[in-house]
């Protein structure tokens, strides 16, 4: 696992119906690379389902800035270097 570059604060009031203490205004995301071998996926219950897709797909199917500018930093990481040396 690599953690990228790419961080962003997430304001709780765009975060729809998910609570947090009354005095939290933000929440920090973090983004994470992984190579995947192949093996069994499992998904945590905060997500409904994955899909593999390319680049561009990936890309038009993110609602946030922030995850868009961290598959730009993926894509470069697995274009331009290898992911495991990175």
């Amino acid at each position: 696992m690599k953690a990228l570059i790419s961080t962003a604060q997430i304001p709780v009031a765009e975060l729809g119906g998910l609570r947090w203490g009354p005095d939290v205004k933000s929440v920090p995301e973090h983004c994470f690379a992984v190579e995947f071998d192949g093996g069994e996926l499992s998904i945590e219950t905060e997500h409904s389902e994955y899909r593999w897709v390319d680049y561009e797909t990936a890309k038009s199917l993110l609602q946030w800035e922030s995850n868009r500018l961290a598959l730009a930093e993926l894509q470069d990481l697995i274009t331009k270097h290898s992911l495991g040396s990175a």
